[in-house]
């Protein structure tokens, strides 16, 4: 019998973290997405006064953007340049939403991690990665975890994996928001770059509101096995089939 799951992303692990209920509905029995209740303002699912700019949104145009930054000789897009990449999305941003996506990526070209970034040997941006877990209470069947990184540079001391956060920090800490969302996320990366065959990997989370204060970890070959048993262990509901709902219930 197949698995109930057997293809996982880092952000579907994270998804049933939250509520195995939930994604058990879209995931499982593929549920269709409903407008939020109103008045809940569900970060990302309510677009703002109008424009279209969901979180989510606001987050696609300015990856597009960075997917597309020189490193080595960043250029700034001008309103032009915005407005067609936000068209992409079916949004026409209001003046102040222009203004928050040219200072994101100005924050990002002046930054120390973009001068690392050039420096690297090579650079690749929006590179899919999988690789497959094999749960030794599964009976032999797999699960294949798969994402994308935004940017991989392999330095002369090892790999770098940043991932762009257009999250509103709201004076919280970097590193601190990074363990409570992002967690099984950084899980992820790390072990997708030693898989690779990395010895050495640095997973940066860069805050786009703050990018010269990355949460950082560093990992070595050592860490893979150890990586392992954790996300086996985050993923042990889902290979189970354990759709159990959230311990907090809320509207979303």
């Amino acid at each position: 019998r197949a698995l109930p799951v057997s293809r996982l992303s880092y952000t579907g692990l994270e998804a049933f973290r939250r509520c195995g209920y939930r994604f058990y509905l879209q995931r499982g029995l593929r549920l269709a997405p409903v407008e939020p209740p109103p008045g809940t303002a569900l970060d990302g699912e309510r677009a703002d006064q109008g424009s279209g700019m969901t979180a989510l949104v606001r987050g696609s145009i300015v990856h597009g953007l960075l997917e597309r930054l020189d490193f080595r000789r960043p250029l700034v897009p001008g309103e032009a340049e915005l407005r067609e990449e936000a068209e992409r999305y079916g949004v026409t941003p209001a003046p102040e939403e222009l203004a928050d996506l040219h200072a994101m990526v100005e924050r990002v070209a002046g930054s120390a991690m973009r001068e690392r970034i050039a420096a690297a040997e090579r650079v690749r941006t929006e590179l899919p990665f999988a690789f497959t877990l094999v749960p030794p209470w599964a009976g032999g069947r797999s699960l294949l975890m798969n994402g994308v990184v935004d940017v991989l540079a392999t330095e002369r001391e090892g790999t770098l994996v940043v991932d762009w956060k257009s999250d509103s920090l709201e004076g919280r800490d970097p590193e601190a928001l990074c363990a409570e969302a992002y967690s099984t996320q950084r899980l992820v990366y790390a072990l997708a770059a030693l898989r690779s065959g990395a010895e050495r990997v640095e997973v940066a989370h860069v805050f786009l509101e703050r990018p010269d204060e990355p949460a950082m970890a560093e990992y070595v070959a050592e860490d893979a096995d150890r990586l392992e048993a954790e996300l086996l262990a985050a993923a042990r509901g889902v290979v189970e089939g354990r759709f159990e709902p959230s311990d907090s219930p809320h509207a979303g």
